[in-house]
């Protein structure tokens, strides 16, 4: 696929205690990584797993389908989000880096705060290390 800089659209978050959700569809690993965005509330107990990863180096980047839209991540996250993907069920994760819109320091002000809550009410903790060096 080629490298296109086209911005994933997010919606606004409507209400103090909303975040985002990313949903990792199943998919084979020579395929590209397909995800969506949710909206989803703290207070309504939402099951996903919380990923906690090393960001890498900057300039190193993947392309996934998020939203429909081509969007780079860092090629740290692509790797881990390849390991996390199953072939036959989608998989629901918070990730600070695509769950958080990163262009708006408004939004950023308020999810980071909550990035304790967000954490200790996932079910599940995703760990990855960087593995490029």
């Amino acid at each position: 696929m080629a490298f296109k800089s086209e911005n994933c659209t997010y919606q606004p978050l409507q209400e103090p205690m909303d975040f985002r959700l990313l949903k990792l569809l199943p998919g084979e690993r020579k395929e590209i990584i397909v995800c969506s965005l949710a909206h989803s509330r703290l207070t309504s107990n939402p099951v996903y797993y919380a990923a906690s990863y090393t960001w890498g180096a900057p300039g190193l980047f993947q392309e996934i389908e998020l939203n429909g839209v081509v969007h780079a991540i860092q090629a740290n996250l692509f790797d881990f989000l390849q390991q996390l993907r199953l072939a036959d069920a989608a998989v629901t994760l918070w990730v600070d880096a695509l769950c958080i819109n990163q262009k708006d320091n408004l939004e950023k002000s308020i999810q980071v705060p909550l990035m304790g809550l967000i954490y200790s009410n996932a079910n599940r903790f995703k760990i990855n290390y960087n593995r490029r060096i």
